[in-house]
């Protein structure tokens, strides 16, 4: 989904950075809004769970860390 998104967004980008382009595929400066937007969401969305997730894992392995040190010494 990430992926989807990822490309969405950048084929809107594209697509707002270069009108010709968006002229020749008969989309509007709306559709091309559009689909920029459309891209942006699950984009943002699934990023945003990555680094909840990531900070999740870092969040539960830290403890361990902090023992696994204390106990070496």
């Amino acid at each position: 989904m990430f992926a989807i998104g990822a490309a969405l967004f950048a084929l809107g980008a594209i697509l707002s950075l270069i009108p010709a382009l968006a002229a020749y595929c008969s989309l509007s400066n709306e559709r091309g809004n559009l689909v920029f937007f459309v891209g942006a969401v699950p984009f943002t969305t699934f990023t945003l769970l990555g680094a909840i997730a990531f900070l999740a894992g870092a969040l539960l392995l830290l403890p361990e860390a902090a023992v696994n040190e204390t106990s070496s010494d």
